[in-house]
């Protein structure tokens, strides 16, 4: 029997949804054995890292993303001819934008302790 790795079976449940069935018949191994390795510690934290790096890919994105939404902002208030709606509705655009991905950030560190603490007391 082939082994199946931690990516296979992420890249796998990712493809199809969760759609365990669909999975099992891909990767040609039982539907049992696939939920005993997605429970497994080994494979949670695999995900936690995968969801993690992908976290961090789309806060680098979104940074990038700001800085020029920023520049924009510079821009359009500047503009002597850009009406006041215009600068005031890039404006708020931006902080809404900055807050909810602040707020977003904190949920994401504070869940991640949790989820630290959690592992720490299940394997005490």
């Amino acid at each position: 029997m082939v082994k199946v790795t931690n990516e296979t079976l992420f890249l796998s449940v990712q493809k199809h949804r969760g759609d365990i069935s669909k999975v099992s018949r891909e990767l040609n191994i039982s539907r049992q054995s696939i939920y005993k390795r997605i429970s497994s510690l080994a494979y949670a934290e695999y995900v936690r890292d995968q969801e993690r790096k992908h976290f961090q890919r789309v806060s680098l994105e979104l940074q990038t993303l700001s800085d020029t939404a920023l520049a924009t902002l510079r821009q359009i208030m500047a503009d002597k001819n850009a009406t006041d709606n215009a600068r005031i509705r890039a404006s708020l655009g931006i902080l809404d934008y900055s807050l909810r991905f602040r707020t977003s950030c904190d949920f994401e560190e504070r869940l991640q302790a949790l989820e630290d603490l959690t592992l720490t007391e299940s394997n005490r």
